[in-house]
């Protein structure tokens, strides 16, 4: 059992993560079927680094229950709807692997 199992009642929140499956001419996105995840939505501004190494403030992050393998530029639908860009995705090992997913928006 992982640390983050005993952390499962602090996860309310619900986020669908959705792959980026191909891009068309114009550069826009198509996304593969979400998959549904317990997790916790946290609002607080960070500065945190994107993917090109640039300071960029973080308006919320999303503690996935699990570890999907996010992707920069996969989809990560709210409860409330909103698709929020993602900034950088964070992974956490225990001692059994990686225990939980940290996704930084926009």
């Amino acid at each position: 059992m992982s640390f983050i199992d005993d952390l499962s009642e602090l996860f309310t929140d619900t986020a669908t993560h959705a792959v980026l499956s191909t891009r068309d001419g114009f550069g826009k996105p198509t996304y593969g079927s979400g998959t549904a995840y317990s997790g916790r939505l946290v609002t607080k501004n960070k500065l945190v680094r994107d993917q090109q190494g640039d300071d960029v403030v973080s308006t919320a992050h999303f503690w996935f229950q699990g570890a999907p393998d996010v992707g920069p530029d996969d989809q990560i639908t709210l409860s409330d709807g909103a698709t929020p860009p993602i900034i950088s995705v964070e992974r956490f090992q225990d001692d059994v692997g990686t225990s939980h997913t940290k996704v930084y928006f926009r």
